[in-house]
């Protein structure tokens, strides 16, 4: 039987197993015009693209998810490698980034890792999917500013963008004004050195925001929500990363308990909660700072021993945070005792828990005794995930 022979509906079949490069080089060959058209339409029904410049890149950001436990995501389906190997599994060309435009007239979602083509082609590439798309993701923003101005010049036409995220931006200031701040509903920051406040200032229909690795200090989360009441009203999730004091603004540590009970004073309505510097704050302080929150249903803490020792004797006098169904933890030295002592006191309504402990990945017997010990004491929880690694 010849493949041809197979009803469209199966080809289709066949044809998605494929990976996307592979599609795409099919595309570009001299194939029968019905397999064309069934690529075509195949692009066409395409909403999701990842563009990477290495098989290095690929393998990190796959790492990355798995690391963070993102459910139901992997890259694979969705993945273009523009580099000059193009024999390799997902490998095309850098130049055939100028036609994925064309090929892909639907797309919504586009996370670029790939330096690459930010420099060359990006810009190009945005100015021409500007009218549909939905969520843009940028791992690396140009050098040039040139190019960057080209860059800022697309962003500003996507009409539709609600997520925007972007990673190492480094020195490179986000123009004042940019139209899109005001539309967006979700907004990551990473690898950011300039001010905050006209940029928080601006996000006037931002619902969840992720700051990481950002220059930020109670005074100046202040002045961007007084200025911006519609944020400090509409946002429900957070997510703070690590945050450097701003020159004057004191140490580290209380920079971040400054900025963490402002949060909790000022934003009583989140329903997500994460905090990488937890472990940072003192647990006598953090719990009755979190009990603010009195809608908060979902909670990413980095906590350590010495937290959990601190507060041991004293576990029955901290408040306990109901509200919360969905506890994520990474714990560094963890201590079994410790943690059912104090977490299930704290937090006696959780349906879904992921716990992390790094510290047990050699030490099968302490494993095993967490797994045990683990639906004694938290009887609710009706979803676990132990990593170990």
């Amino acid at each position: 039987m010849n493949v041809n022979d197979l009803p469209e509906d199966c080809l289709w079949l066949v044809l998605k197993r494929l990976p996307l490069a592979e599609l795409y080089r099919l595309h570009r060959a001299r194939v029968c015009r019905r397999w064309t058209s069934l690529i075509s339409s195949m692009f066409a029904a395409n909403r999701y693209l990842h563009l990477f410049s290495s098989r290095q890149e690929l393998a990190t950001a796959n790492w990355s998810i798995a690391e963070h436990n993102i459910d139901g995501f992997t890259f694979g389906d969705h993945v273009l490698i523009l580099n000059e190997a193009a024999e390799e599994e997902f490998g095309i060309p850098p130049e055939a980034a100028l036609d994925l435009p064309d090929l892909f007239p639907n797309l919504k979602v586009l996370k670029c890792c790939s330096r690459q083509a930010h420099e060359a082609f990006i810009p190009g590439m945005l100015r021409r999917w500007s009218p549909q798309l939905e969520l843009l993701s940028i791992a690396h923003l140009p050098t040039s500013p040139e190019v960057t101005a080209q860059l800022w010049a697309a962003v500003s036409e996507m009409s539709q963008l609600r997520v925007l995220k972007l990673l190492c931006a480094y020195r490179n200031p986000i123009p004042e004004g940019l139209p899109i701040l005001r539309q967006l509903t979700s907004f990551r920051l990473m690898y950011y050195l300039p001010s905050l406040v006209p940029l928080l200032s601006s996000l006037s229909s931002c619902t969840q925001l992720d700051l990481n690795w950002v220059y930020l200090s109670q005074g100046q989360l202040q002045a961007a929500l007084d200025v911006n009441q519609s944020l400090k009203a509409q946002l429900k999730s957070l997510a703070l990363g690590f945050i450097f004091s701003p020159a004057g603004s004191g140490s580290r540590e209380k920079n971040y308990q400054e900025v963490f009970h402002y949060v909790c004073e000022q934003l009583p309505h989140l329903t997500s909660l994460d905090i990488m510097f937890a472990d940072h704050l003192p647990l006598g302080v953090l719990i009755p700072e979190l009990a603010k929150l009195y809608q908060l249903e979902k909670l990413w803490l980095f906590i350590g021993r010495a937290q959990l020792a601190d507060v041991i004797k004293s576990a029955t006098e901290l408040p306990q945070l109901t509200s919360v169904r969905l506890l994520k933890l990474e714990i560094s030295d963890l201590s079994v005792e410790h943690f059912f002592a104090l977490v299930p006191h704290i937090f006696p309504r959780l349906e879904q828990v992921t716990l992390r402990c790094p510290d047990f990945a050699s030490d099968q017997a302490a494993q095993q005794l967490l797994k045990d010990r683990f639906g004694v004491h938290f009887p609710t929880v009706k979803r676990r995930k132990l990593k170990f690694v």
